[in-house]
């Protein structure tokens, strides 16, 4: 079983639609986490939104979720992915997590998405 686990994702998006999933942690610890987004290039995965929180920047602004807790992920899918939609025709999240801040060493990849216009 996954440590952590990204649920409720459909199929394909509108690119002025807002993307809406769940992410539950599975431990019985607190687990720190952010969330990037990928294309499929060239065939090949590659990263184009290192945190969809701040989707300008390269850094990460860390998250947490505590032992068995449901959370929301929402974002509006043009303002965060802006130039890359829909050139690309499939997409996926990274979830980027670990046991602490200095400690995200593991990840998870959603189900892959369509975005069009």
């Amino acid at each position: 079983m996954n440590d952590i686990l990204v649920e409720n994702i459909k199929g394909a998006y509108l690119n002025n639609e807002s993307f809406q999933a769940t992410l539950s942690n599975k431990t019985t610890s607190t687990l720190f986490y952010y969330i990037g987004i990928e294309c499929y290039i060239n065939e090949e995965w590659r990263e184009v939104v290192n945190d969809i929180t701040n989707p300008k920047s390269k850094s990460s602004k860390i998250s947490k979720i505590n032992s068995n807790e449901t959370k929301a992920i929402c974002f509006t899918i043009d303002s965060v992915l802006n130039d890359f939609t829909p050139n690309f025709e499939k997409y996926r999240l990274k979830i980027n997590y670990g046991i602490g801040v200095g400690k995200i060493d593991k990840f998870l990849f959603s189900e892959s998405f369509k975005i069009t216009k």
